[in-house]
């Protein structure tokens, strides 16, 4: 299920009628409790030296993350693909992005496939059903508790008719009402695909948006693009864990086009094409906030060895999607995998020794 085979089938169809075919029918696959038994035991790698223990301080027990792959932002939009993500044997998933009103994006099409750059473009637009829906679909019991089998974090973003002078107010009525029924916040001003969104990308709107933080227990961090000058990305972090940013995910999609042989020309670029760039500016970020708040590396990753490397940059979790749509869910397998080789390899207590070890 979901494996390479399945992958080169799927592809057959347009890219985002075998994204949604892949999320309806393998999300209800896996709240089968017979089948989702039987693929957890095939993909799941049960390992105690993959799991860590974050996000924990005075006011708020940490949050254990079984292992450090999670499913990045943008795969599950309408919050159909939890129990999916479980099953697969991911550590962690982020939904989203989530605005306050449902919107129905861009016009199709609106995704891509660049096979021979192992790579996607998107111009989805923020597609998805709104916090009121959102909400719905994360409860939580009469005791507060949440119902999730994995850490879920959520990913907001400002609607696509807000003015950008509203975009303050907006961001801290999405944290109001999703900080109880989730484990993290994102704050999304990075997307290419909303038309001024990644102008909020200044100082002070960060200072403003992330000036509520501090009001909650639920970790918010920040998500950053790739196409911004590394000081411009060091500085608004910086800005953002002043202000009470848990922790920082290096990167969003790119609008570089010439990262790609054919390129459309609208849209973020995912998956292998970005890695470089995703990559460059995540070491900045790291070599300034690695200890000081926790890093998340996002952009490109496919392989353990792609893993295993951002682990040594000082990520200490990463996200993946495209390398879902080319490998199958077998790579999720394959990655926690050959980190929990490479743990034992090198004789490390756990994977919290892999985590900024090229820092040192």
């Amino acid at each position: 299920m979901l494996g390479k085979t399945t992958a080169r089938m799927l592809h057959a169809l347009s890219p985002e009628t075998a994204h949604d075919l892949t999320v309806e029918v393998f999300g209800r696959i896996a709240r089968t409790p017979l089948i989702s038994s039987s693929i957890r035991r095939d993909l799941l790698v049960k390992d105690p030296k993959l799991s860590q223990e974050l996000f924990g301080d005075a006011l708020k027990k940490p949050i254990h993350f079984r292992n450090s792959i999670g499913l990045a932002a943008g795969y599950d939009k309408r919050i159909k693909f939890i129990a999916g993500a479980d099953v697969i044997g991911f550590g962690f998933t982020e939904v989203g992005g989530i605005t306050l009103l449902p919107q129905n994006g861009n016009p199709k099409p609106r995704l891509w496939r660049h096979a021979e750059e192992r790579s996607l473009q998107n111009f989805m637009g923020l597609n998805n059903p709104g916090i009121a829906q959102a909400m719905s679909k994360l409860p939580i019991n009469q005791t507060g508790a949440r119902r999730h089998s994995i850490p879920i974090g959520v990913n907001l973003g400002k609607g696509k008719n807000t003015p950008n002078e509203e975009a303050v107010s907006e961001y801290h009525a999405l944290m109001r009402g999703m900080h109880s029924r989730v484990d993290y916040m994102t704050i999304n001003v990075s997307s290419p695909n909303t038309k001024g969104l990644r102008d909020l990308q200044s100082e002070r709107t960060i200072q403003e948006i992330f000036s509520l933080t501090n009001s909650f227990t639920t970790p918010v961090m920040l998500k950053i693009s790739p196409d911004i000058d590394a000081s411009k990305a060091i500085y608004l972090c910086k800005a953002a864990v002043d202000c009470g940013a848990k922790g920082i995910i290096a990167t969003n999609t790119t609008t570089d086009y010439s990262l790609l042989r054919n390129p459309k020309s609208v849209g973020g670029i995912s998956g292998a094409a970005l890695r470089e760039k995703s990559t460059k500016v995540f070491a900045v970020i790291a070599k300034e906030l690695f200890g000081k708040c926790v890093l998340i590396y996002s952009g490109g990753v496919s392989s353990s060895a792609d893993a295993i490397e951002r682990h040594r940059m000082g990520a200490s979790l990463i996200q993946i999607f495209t390398a879902l749509v080319y490998e199958g869910a077998e790579v999720v397998k394959k990655i926690n995998r050959g980190i929990s080789d490479t743990i034992r390899r090198e004789h490390c207590k756990d994977i919290t020794e892999l985590i900024g070890s090229r820092l040192g």
